[in-house]
């Protein structure tokens, strides 16, 4: 908006002056007043007296039609106007895309943490019954290891799950405004 602003300015008049003084000095010779003929060469500080000169001025600008490159200048800028603002638009509509896509993150990832939770129970059950048979002598210890192998998968899972899970909590809470913590 303060583009458009500047470039609309281009259509009000300007007024400049300026002031200048300037002496200078010359090797050539100068006829003498009198008229007989003689030449003299005055010297260097004489000169600056004798060969300054102060120019002054002012200066009105009215832009008519200057090319009508103020006309395209204002144009432009309102075109620029235009695309910011559909930009603006874009972008607050890909911040709600965001947030929207992690919000269904953080969804997604607490079943995912409450069903690691579940297969973490439904493993140790599944152990305890393998405990018992293989106690008694009704399994080998090959299926056993499996069993607890099969425990020890799920709760990395369950860790893993629970940190994802977190994590994604916290992305979603920054892009709320609420500041990162470690509780």
């Amino acid at each position: 908006e303060k583009d458009l602003e500047i470039a609309k300015g281009a259509y009000a008049p300007t007024l400049n002056g300026f002031f200048q003084y300037g002496a200078r000095y010359s090797d050539a010779t100068q006829p003498l007043p009198d008229g007989k003929g003689g030449v003299f060469t005055p010297g260097f500080i004489d000169q600056l007296w004798i060969f300054d000169g102060i120019s002054y001025g002012a200066q009105l600008n009215v832009p008519i039609f200057n090319g009508w490159s103020t006309r395209n200048s204002v144009q432009r800028s309102r075109i620029n106007l235009e695309k910011s603002k559909l930009q603006f638009e874009q972008d607050k509509l890909d911040l709600e895309t965001t947030v929207n896509q992690r919000y269904v993150d953080v969804t997604t990832f607490a079943k995912a943490y409450y069903a690691a939770e579940k297969t973490l129970e439904a493993r140790r059950l599944a152990y305890d019954y393998a405990k018992e048979r293989f106690d008694v002598g009704l399994m080998n210890s090959f299926i056993f290891s499996q069993a607890q192998s099969r425990v020890d998968n799920a709760e990395a899972d369950v860790i893993r799950t629970k940190y994802d899970y977190i994590f994604r909590l916290k992305i979603l809470e920054f892009y709320f405004g609420i500041p990162i913590s470690l509780d």
